[in-house]
């Protein structure tokens, strides 16, 4: 029948093929894998980045270490004389004044080693200007740091500056003229310990003058 041909022809056009065909037709495609092929040039994959491990030759504070380390090398290759000429010309003690107090701690390089300790104790005695304050007995404490030198030291010593202090506890009530005569006494009965039991001779202490010239100018010297 004619019926039946026309349905069968128009059912051709509405099964869910052809539907899902047309709907297909007119939605977004789905998004295309990247493959190696549809890369650019400049992709780079997320999980193919690696972090560049540090070189130690690249820094600087290796840099620096391994040149210290090749001098030192080098140093150690030379005879011993030119490793403590070298080494003395490094840690040298520059000529300078030194207050002889209770907080007084001697130059750390007396204590690099033996050898070295000679020579720098030559230059460190005979040359630093050592100042000390006069007070009481008690707080002479050049007394002390002199007894606590060995002998080869205390004959290196060059010169001591002594300055009579003002706070001698037992003249708070002289004076100024009576103190500074306390204070001198005190110190020459130091200065006879000094002399008598540790051996230091009395041309190395010096103290201030004020000497006034012929214009009646004044200027401090040590004698």
């Amino acid at each position: 029948m004619r019926v039946c041909n026309s349905s069968r022809t128009l059912g051709a056009f509405v099964t869910p093929t052809s539907t899902t065909t047309f709907h297909q037709s007119n939605s977004t495609p789905p998004p295309t894998a990247i493959t190696t092929r549809h890369r650019s040039p400049d992709f780079i994959a997320p999980n193919s980045v690696e972090m560049a491990s540090p070189n130690k030759h690249d820094s600087p504070i290796q840099a620096g270490l391994d040149e210290s380390a090749e001098l030192d090398r080098r140093i150690k290759g030379l005879p011993q004389e030119l490793q403590d000429e070298i080494l003395g010309l490094t840690v040298a003690i520059e000529p300078a004044s030194v207050d002889i107090d209770r907080s007084y701690k001697p130059p750390w390089q007396l204590a690099i080693n033996k050898a070295l300790r000679q020579k720098v104790a030559q230059k460190y005695y005979s040359s630093t200007l050592f100042v000390t304050v006069v007070n009481d007995r008690d707080e002479i404490a050049i007394l002390n740091w002199l007894s606590s030198l060995s002998a080869d030291h205390r004959h290196l010593i060059s010169e001591i500056r002594l300055c009579l202090g003002h706070n001698c506890t037992m003249c708070n009530h002289f004076d100024p003229n009576t103190m500074r005569d306390l204070r001198k006494r005190i110190w020459l009965g130091v200065h006879r310990q000094i002399i008598s039991d540790l051996r230091v001779g009395g041309r190395v202490f010096k103290g201030k003058k004020i000497v006034e010239d012929d214009q009646g100018n004044t200027r401090e010297v040590w004698l």
